[in-house]
C-alpha cells in the first residue's frame, strides 16, 4: 500500500515537474506567493503587482558580524518593557 501511493504520489510530480519548478523559482525570487500568484504560476502567466525579494548574498567564508543587540546573554534577550523576563524582575 504504501508503495503503490509512494508511486502515484511520484507520478503526479513528474508528470507537473515543469509547475513545480516555475513555483520553486518565484517562492525563491518572491519568498511568498498568495492563491492568484500561485494560479498565474501554474498557468504559465507572469506574476503582476508584486516586488522581488531582496537578498544578500555573501561569501560562505566570511563570518558574518553579531548584532550587538543579541550580545549580553539570554537575560538581556528576554526583556520586554523593562522587565527581565527571565527574573521575574
Amino acid at each position: 500500500m504504501f508503495q503503490e501511493s509512494y508511486q502515484t504520489a511520484k507520478g503526479v510530480i513528474l508528470s507537473h515537474k515543469k509547475e513545480f519548478e516555475r513555483l520553486a523559482d518565484l517562492l525563491f525570487k518572491y519568498e511568498t506567493l498568495d492563491e492568484e500568484d500561485i494560479k498565474c504560476a501554474i498557468e504559465g502567466k507572469p506574476i503582476l503587482n508584486k516586488k522581488p525579494k531582496e537578498r544578500e548574498f555573501r561569501d560562505p567564508k566570511v563570518k558574518k558580524p553579531r548584532d550587538p543587540g543579541l550580545q549580553g546573554g539570554p537575560s538581556q534577550q528576554l526583556m520586554t518593557n523593562g522587565k527581565d523576563l527571565t527574573t521575574n524582575k
